[in-house]
């Protein structure tokens, strides 16, 4: 310690410069572990940030999923004016249009699950029902039947035999539509392709607009034109695996299968409301069938009378992607009626938490500490041996002094002390500091001894006599 504080002057900062007084291998080492206890109390403060910083980790969780079991009730019926419409999922699509909310997991939107709880459970792995979907656009002659206090009528072929629908369930032989500068949306025509499969046209019509790739239809008397295109939408209820990220490795949850799905009459019929969405999910204005605005945004705006908007510039790319969000807002409204037996899943997500296995860093310094303080223990306690030193009680000078004098020494003490004068003989005395007669102590130089070790010489003068009465 006293080569260390005679090194760095007690300053941590010199500690680094104490290095170049080093002039044998013991002051070395025992400078080296002396500054390493000094400086590794100041790696505390960064190495505890380190222990207590967050990190985005990736955690397991489970979570209790209600599958979707309810559906639809009732059946899809066309009339003038409409009958049951899609409330609940025209809620969600009118607030993805409006940039009221942002639809969860948009890219997973042809799947029957409740997207809006999954989109918080991160990553994961599952069973459920895919809507296979097929759209097909092409050009359209839109002609109205008639056209009276501005409302005009279309017929539909809606009304097929083959699908064996009752006659309490048939559909209307035409449609009305308002005679605005909208785009009109109504069924024309469906059939059952399978029991699972059920392909719909669906028809939009820009009154006095335009759609790039539609057919354009001029009526005498009408003062209007209409361009239009013809949309047929296959829908399919198929089994499949969803995967979203980087899924824990645990077994698939069971989410959804087609064996689950239910509705009133069968799932052709249920199949036919996701094939007609964009009507379902419309607003009936007056009586008549559901039209939409030009968006602004990514998909069009249902016009419920408050609302004014753009009717051209419509592409059947647009009326597409328009297609698919209107059928993602089914497919969640139907998600979202849960059976009665909920599942339970893992899912994964990166999440803030601290690093379990970093606690163990805060070991580090005080081992480092105590290793450096053993070996200057055990290093000290190896010189002290080896130098012979019987005590290692530290002294001052004029303790030293006082319990080190020889006889000789005290007698000239003495005798200087009974001696008066401005100087006594004491300031030309030489004494010297040798080993005899079993003990270290201070000689006079005209002292003889067999056993006297050489040591170095020096005025006593240089000391501090403390104790003058001995």
């Amino acid at each position: 310690m006293d080569i260390y504080l005679k090194a760095s002057g007690g300053s941590i900062a010199s500690s680094p410069a104490a290095v170049f007084t080093i002039r044998n291998l013991n002051s070395g080492l025992i400078l080296f572990a002396t500054i390493n206890i000094t400086l590794l109390p100041l790696a505390g403060a960064p190495l505890m940030g380190r222990v207590f910083n967050q990190q985005n980790q990736s955690s397991v969780f489970e979570s209790l999923y209600e599958r979707p079991g309810g559906m639809i009730g009732p059946i899809f019926i066309q009339r003038n004016p409409p009958g049951v419409m899609l409330e609940r999922a025209a809620a969600w699509y009118t607030s993805w249009a409006w940039n009221m909310s942002t639809e969860p997991m948009g890219y997973q939107r042809s799947w029957i699950l409740d997207r809006k709880t999954l989109s918080e459970c991160g990553n994961f792995s599952a069973n459920a029902v895919r809507l296979q979907q097929e759209t097909s656009c092409t050009g359209w002659k839109a002609r109205p039947k008639k056209w009276k206090n501005g409302i005009l009528t279309f017929n539909t072929r809606m009304n097929n035999p083959e699908n064996g629908r009752s006659e309490g369930d048939q559909h209307s032989t035409a449609v009305k539509v308002r005679n605005k500068d909208k785009l009109a949306v109504w069924a024309d025509d469906y059939v059952f392709e399978s029991p699972t499969k059920t392909r719909a046209t669906v028809v939009f019509a820009a009154i006095n607009g335009s759609i790039v790739g539609g057919d354009t239809t001029t009526t005498e008397g009408f003062g209007k034109q209409i361009t239009s295109i013809a949309c047929q939408i296959t829908i399919e209820f198929v089994d499949d695996i969803l995967t979203v990220g980087v899924a824990p490795d645990t077994a698939r949850a069971q989410l959804g299968s087609v064996a689950q799905l239910r509705n009133s009459k069968s799932l052709n019929e249920l199949a036919l409301w996701f094939a007609i969405s964009p009507v379902g999910n419309g607003a009936s204005v007056f009586g008549t069938m559901p039209m939409y605005d030009a968006p602004w945004g990514e998909i069009p705006l249902r016009f419920t009378s408050t609302n004014e908007g753009l009717n051209k510039g419509w592409e059947m790319e647009k009326i597409r992607h328009f297609i698919s969000v209107s059928i993602g807002a089914t497919a969640l409204r139907a998600s979202t009626s849960p059976d009665a037996n909920p599942v339970t899943m893992r899912s994964s997500a990166h999440t803030l938490k601290l690093d379990p296995n970093r606690p163990l860093l805060l070991l580090v310094l005080p081992v480092l500490i105590l290793i450096n303080a053993a070996f200057l223990v055990l290093w000290n306690a190896r010189l002290y041996r080896q130098t012979k030193i019987p005590c290692y009680q530290q002294a001052k000078l004029s303790e030293i002094l006082t319990f080190s004098q020889s006889n000789d020494l005290r007698e000239a003490a003495e005798s200087a002390w009974r001696s008066e004068g401005e100087k006594n003989e004491l300031d030309s005395l030489g004494v010297r500091y040798w080993y005899d007669e079993g003990a270290w102590a201070l000689h006079t130089v005209n002292a003889k001894s067999k056993g006297q070790k050489k040591s170095r010489r020096q005025s006593l003068a240089g000391y501090e006599l403390v104790d003058r009465n001995v």
